[in-house]
């Protein structure tokens, strides 16, 4: 029995199920990336630079790979002569770490005597994934939780109260 397949107006092929087919992981994200409203920059060394909700990010994707890296830079800094500030980020990044699904970590620019804190994630996206402009928002929207908590996290301990 032949699958049925469909083109929807962003040129995506669908089968029957509802899943994407022959495209590559990058190509897909591309036209994912389209899908839901962000405008995409191929950066010289190919990686992908888009908007979401106001934050830049930027993507690693392969075409031969079944992932890709989503990487949201230097969304927070600080001054390194502010040591409780550096401390209280550094006690922050590590509870977050244990309570969402990206990874945050801080990067130091001594030019600049700044720390500033990036997230990053990987993320399976393959065509089989169902609903996958679903999946590609809510794999984004995990950025905006990590925020959240980090700065909740600071807060609280400003007030002494972690």
């Amino acid at each position: 029995m032949k699958r049925k397949l469909k083109i929807n107006e962003m040129g995506l092929v669908r089968n029957e199920d509802g899943l994407y087919v022959g495209i590559t992981t990058r190509e897909l994200l591309l036209r994912l990336l389209d899908v839901i409203g962000c405008q995409c920059v191929i950066e010289s060394n190919m990686n992908i630079r888009f908007d979401y909700k106001g934050e830049t990010f930027y993507a690693i994707a392969y075409d031969n790979s079944t992932t890709i890296t989503i990487v949201d830079p230097w969304w927070e800094q600080c001054s390194l002569y502010d040591i409780d500030a550096v401390a209280m980020i550094k006690k922050a990044i590590n509870e977050v770490n244990c309570t969402t699904y990206v990874t945050t970590y801080y990067e130091v620019d001594e030019e600049e005597d700044l720390l500033g804190i990036s997230s990053d994630k990987a993320i399976l996206l393959i065509s089989r994934i169902p609903d996958l402009e679903q999946y590609l928002r809510s794999a984004l929207d995990e950025f905006f939780v990590a925020h959240h908590r980090l700065t909740l996290d600071v807060e609280r301990m400003k007030n002494g109260l972690k």
